[in-house]
């Protein structure tokens, strides 16, 4: 996620340079089928240079989200494979994302997003967290 993208904490939106060891953020129990908050076990910055925006939403292409039904998908579904092992599906226009307060959020349209940039992910015990109140996978 690029380090713009804030994080959905038990505080509110938070920005990664501010996540501390004691906030907790949302991330889904797929054994419970629940939204719960979670202690962020590590946080992991990298530069990149291989970003798209979906909607706004700035991730690496690599970078897995959910849909509504819990699908992975992502722009790249062979890296997702390759570099965590991931099974995805190409992330389409009209795909309903998994959001934390359930709404619809469909997206519409998806582009290269040009530059380096500083990037992060979450490691959190269920492997995912919400950002911009979207579901994306922790890939660690």
């Amino acid at each position: 996620m690029h380090e713009s993208i804030l994080i959905d904490s038990e505080v509110g939106p938070m920005s990664v340079n501010d996540i501390e060891g004691t906030v907790r953020v949302w991330s889904w129990n797929s054994d419970k089928q629940e939204k719960e908050f979670v202690d962020v076990l590590e946080v992991i910055t990298v530069d990149h240079d291989n970003l798209w925006s979906i909607d706004g939403l700035l991730l690496t292409e690599d970078h897995v989200i959910y849909t509504e039904d819990n699908e992975a998908i992502c722009v790249s579904p062979e890296k997702a494979l390759e570099n965590y092992g991931i099974k995805a599906r190409a992330i389409v226009k009209g795909d309903a994302l998994h959001t934390l307060d359930g709404s619809i959020r469909t997206v519409n349209r998806i582009s290269r997003y040009e530059g380096s940039h500083t990037t992060y992910t979450l490691r959190t015990i269920n492997r995912n967290f919400y950002a911009d109140g979207v579901l994306v996978d922790g890939e660690v």
